[in-house]
């Protein structure tokens, strides 16, 4: 009689951790994260967590922190489950984080006031100031390439990114192109422009994914297969159109 009770006890708690709302992050970027008028959350990201937990058919607590604070959190405290916050998926974070299959793929795209800079600030001489997004790896990449030749200053949102090229804060910015794309069409950013063509070199555009800590493998696993069903069942593209013009995986 005591095994049997001290089965179903462990059954019970079994069941009770795997109820546990699996605690997921995402970054405010326009498009893919940000608060709406009713207070909950939205955009890209947003609704690819949703989906995705959804198939898995498993709670998430979905909550909105800086890139640059979740990738830390992500990375020291390893309190999240996993994070959908458009996080290339470069050599160097492979050796500090899991990864899942891709779900869409970036670029970046140089901005500027118009008429301004006729040519990306990698070509235009050294003593500008270029703004970024925090933690991101355009950041890394401008610091690495420019070093002393220019200042880099970090944002913590893409939108505070324009908007110190608007205020004149910054001659050029460095974000992600279909960040920058949405950006620029809104009426408060008329005035910038994009400089030179998309770059997907050097580790400014490719594979986006989703992160996790390691240890992480099975919870990997499912959310790469929930990924295949939603790329599969028409879900992906539905919650794509509703924020892009176009298809972006």
């Amino acid at each position: 009689m005591g095994a049997l009770v001290a089965g179903i006890l462990a059954l019970a708690v079994g069941e009770a951790r795997a109820a546990e709302p699996l605690r997921v992050a995402v970054a405010p970027a326009v498009g893919f994260g940000a608060v709406g008028h009713d207070g909950r959350l939205t955009g890209f990201n947003v609704d690819i967590a949703r989906a995705l937990c959804e198939e898995m058919a498993v709670p998430c607590d979905i909550a909105m922190q800086p890139f640059n604070q979740l990738m830390d959190r992500l990375a020291t405290r390893r309190d999240l489950d996993f994070v959908v916050a458009s996080v290339l998926r470069t050599p160097e974070r492979e050796r500090a984080f899991l990864f899942t299959d891709r779900y869409w793929r970036s670029s970046s795209t140089f901005v500027a006031r118009t008429g301004e800079i006729q040519r990306p600030l990698i070509e235009a001489g050294a003593g500008k100031r270029v703004a970024t997004l925090a933690g991101s790896r355009q950041q890394a990449f401008l610091r690495d390439r420019m070093g002393e030749r220019a200042s880099v200053a970090g944002y913590a949102t893409e939108g505070e990114v324009l908007d110190a090229v608007r205020r004149g804060e910054a001659d050029m910015a460095l974000i992600a192109t279909i960040s920058a794309l949405l950006l620029l069409s809104s009426e408060e950013r008329h005035g910038l422009e994009f400089v030179g063509d998309p770059i997907t070199e050097n580790g400014l555009g490719g594979d986006v994914a989703i992160a996790l800590p390691f240890g992480r493998e099975a919870l990997r696993d499912r959310v790469n297969q929930a990924l295949r069903t939603i790329l599969l069942n028409g879900r992906y593209d539905a919650i794509s159109s509703r924020y892009f013009p176009f298809r972006v995986y």
